[in-house]
């Protein structure tokens, strides 16, 4: 199934509905559309079936690229027992969360931008080149293997009362870019901008006992001071960038460690610190000063040398085959020119190439970059 070029807006529910396909690969495309405002629904929901009363990963497999999402009444994009989702280079702006109730009730707390709403479930989830700004907050990890990277998320601080909530309750809304509320496995937060969240720049749920974490090459900023909690048992304990890496140090579960990470100004062309309104009026590329250029690093690495078309990664989730639907990524393997991707065994980790070409153990495997090494953000420096 295919939607291309479409404009979809002022539904009364969602935008857009993905019914139960009962866990069979669907293959849904979903490119270059204007999608929203929705009246009080979501620009795009996933629904999930049920197995004697449990809830289960039911729709498999979706692209959902180069769209514009906006002004949801609930949230962007609701991935409700979703499983092999990638949503890739949207622009998703102004949604206002399904928060519309009593301030300490539970819909005044659930704001995210893309979420799984009810505590439901979703895995596999490759969320990569996204703006998202003026939202609801922006996403959160409600399973496993959920590789976030290269995304710029700015001033998620909408609620119903408009933008820039400071709304406060013994529920208070969290404002932040990413959070979680339980140990997950699988989880990378990579090359990501990350700026001006009321509340904290991120939340993850730390834990010895459980979760895998890659939490790195980021880039944090806030005109008050990044902040970033430990949501782990409930808490919502808030930390300096100085403490957070310490912090994750403690941590045998998370790689990483934000070690690489920068706390400094994004540098973009032509955004303010909190922005509203459309898109056309911002320009979130990277200024040719900008700290953000060449500081990403790889997201995974190969394993062991080789020559051929079938490689060895250490983590083969963070890139996706196009599902039948598109091609697959394109893909830069130590210092080889970009090759495409034809297909992905995520339970081996081996992905086959267009290609034959030689690698050597612990290449750094990357989408394409220009310059010495790639770009934090969504938008890849192209020089001026």
């Amino acid at each position: 199934i295919t939607i291309r070029d479409c404009k979809i807006h002022n539904t009364g529910g969602a935008n857009i509905n993905v019914l139960d396909s009962d866990g069979e690969q669907r293959g849904l495309l979903v490119e270059q559309c204007d999608i929203g405002p929705s009246i009080g629904g979501d620009n795009f929901h996933f629904h999930e079936g049920t197995s004697a009363g449990t809830y289960s990963i039911s729709n498999v497999g979706a692209i959902i690229r180069n769209n514009q999402l906006h002004g949801a009444g609930e949230n962007a994009i609701d991935l409700k027992g979703a499983g092999d989702v990638v949503i890739d280079s949207n622009v998703i702006y102004a949604c206002a969360g399904s928060n519309n109730g009593p301030v300490g009730g539970w819909n005044r707390f659930a704001l995210q931008t893309i979420s799984c709403g009810g505590r439901r479930i979703a895995d596999q989830i490759i969320i990569r080149r996204n703006v998202i700004y003026d939202g609801c907050s922006g996403i959160e990890i409600q399973g496993n293997d959920y590789k976030i990277y290269n995304n710029t998320l700015v001033a998620n601080n909408r609620d119903y009362t408009g933008t820039d909530s400071e709304a406060q309750s013994d529920e208070q809304p969290r404002f932040v870019a990413t959070k979680q509320s339980e140990a997950r496995t699988g989880i990378a937060f990579k090359n990501n901008i990350v700026s001006n969240h009321n509340s904290a720049e991120v939340g993850f749920s730390l834990s010895e006992s459980g979760g895998s974490y890659d939490i790195d090459h980021n880039l944090y900023s806030n005109i008050s001071g990044a902040r970033f909690a430990n949501t782990s048992e409930g808490n919502f304990e808030l930390y300096t960038f100085a403490r957070w890496r310490d912090l994750l140090d403690t941590y045998d579960t998370v790689a990483g460690k934000d070690h690489n990470s920068l706390d400094a100004t994004p540098g973009f062309v032509d955004v303010p610190p909190k922005p509203t309104g459309p898109p056309a009026q911002f320009d979130f590329r990277l200024r040719d000063d900008s700290p953000a250029i060449d500081s990403g690093g790889p997201l995974t690495w190969t394993t062991g040398p080789g020559e051929g078309k079938q490689i060895q990664l250490e983590d083969a989730r963070y890139f996706s085959d196009g599902l039948g639907l598109t091609d697959g990524d394109l893909i830069q393997v130590g210092r080889e020119g970009p090759v495409r991707i034809t297909s992905v065994d995520y339970d081996r980790n081996i992905i086959t190439i267009d290609r034959s070409i030689t690698w050597t153990d612990g290449d750094e495997v990357s989408l394409p970059y220009l310059g010495e090494g790639p770009d934090v953000g969504a938008n890849e420096f192209e020089g001026n």
